[in-house]
């Protein structure tokens, strides 16, 4: 046939290109997990799955100070380095204040490479720079913090020569960035972590927050975190604080997903965050008096009763029990997956699509 010659003909002219196949042989739709979060619930909000991970691409976490952005994206640097004993991780900084995240994680600095930068141009050219050295199979981390508080140059050079035009250039150099950066992080297998903020709307208070950086960061992210924080508590005393991510943008799991991650003064990440609600709504738990609950997995069915607390602080063995127990991974799973209808095993037959962008909206 006429059409198997053209496909023989244009495949053999391009056998030395290893990003030219066959659409059923492509590789590069196999976002294959590059490292595992230590926390189940991270892995849920990154992946869709407990049993998941992060795959390459662009990872954005948005929101105010102090809302634990900075050791969030460490956090998740040291369990790639711990996982990839071979690998490295390339820190771009504009703010400088980190370090001390790295020290708290354990981070082991001489596998970072810091990238100390004046501007955006300074950012897109030393990240490029660097992704045209990295090999398809060499192992590798990536940074930024942050898109949100870096200039352009033309900001700096209008603030040396006293110029108080506004800056027409940053949101464009931004989108090239972007654009730039997205391919190559696919194909290098590279998970990207960057920090940003956001803008209220000054009309409409239900307004969604504008995410800084023009339009293209968001065409790039294949996850966009949205977080907040709220106090933990004990006995009016302050422990801690619970940072509560809302899934803005995400390819594995249902926009608006909600997940909250305990953190406190003495222990740090909470690595049981989420499992307590969600075993009682999965019914592993169950509470048939208020305030006391009782296990329902088995080997924990005893009949007794025991406060959130107690549960929380004295049975670390029903928490690891709890994430290897099949049903309840399921549970989970469905109650976040993007393409399943709520409440049944089914794929959807119709997708919502923003008309705009062409992104799914729900599944």
């Amino acid at each position: 046939m006429a059409t198997s010659s053209l496909m023989s003909r244009l495949l053999k002219k391009a056998a030395k290109d290893n990003n030219i196949s066959l659409l059923e042989d492509s590789h590069f739709f196999d976002k294959d997990i590059v490292y595992k979060s230590t926390t189940p619930l991270i892995n849920q909000m990154l992946s869709g799955d407990m049993d998941g991970g992060v795959r390459p691409g662009l990872y954005l976490v948005v929101g105010d100070s102090r809302t634990f952005k900075t050791n969030f994206c460490v956090d998740n640097m040291g369990d790639f380095l711990d996982q990839n004993p071979d690998g490295i991780a390339l820190f771009f900084d504009s703010e400088f204040g980190a370090k001390t995240c790295f020290e708290a994680r354990g981070i082991d600095q001489s596998r970072v490479i810091h990238y100390a930068l004046e501007d955006i141009e300074d950012l897109k050219f030393k990240m490029t720079q660097a992704l045209e050295e990295i090999g398809p199979d060499e192992k590798v981390f990536i940074f930024i913090d942050s898109v949100s508080q870096i200039a352009s140059k033309k900001e700096v050079e209008n603030a040396i020569n006293e110029n108080a035009a506004a800056d027409m250039t940053r949101a464009r150099e931004l989108n090239s960035f972007f654009r730039i950066i997205t391919p190559k992080l696919m194909l290098k297998k590279i998970p990207c972590f960057a920090i940003n903020s956001y803008y209220d709307s000054m009309v409409n208070m239900y307004a969604e927050p504008t995410i800084k950086g023009g339009k293209q960061v968001m065409l790039s992210s294949d996850v966009i975190l949205m977080v907040s924080r709220s106090q933990v508590k004990d006995d009016k005393e302050l422990k801690g604080w619970s940072f509560n991510y809302t899934a803005f943008k995400s390819r594995y799991v249902r926009e608006k997903s909600k997940f909250s991650l305990v953190v406190t003064y003495e222990g740090g990440i909470d690595k049981n965050s989420g499992l307590f609600d969600w075993a009682m709504e999965s019914g592993h738990l169950k509470s048939e008096k208020q305030g006391f609950y009782q296990f329902n997995l088995e080997g924990f069915n005893n009949g007794k009763s025991y406060r959130r607390k107690d549960i929380e602080e004295n049975y670390q063995e029903f928490f690891d029990a709890l994430v290897k127990n099949q049903d309840f991974k399921e549970y989970v799973k469905k109650k976040y997956d993007l393409a399943s209808v709520e409440g049944s095993g089914e794929k959807e037959s119709h997708w919502e699509v923003d008309s705009e962008t062409g992104e799914i909206l729900n599944g």
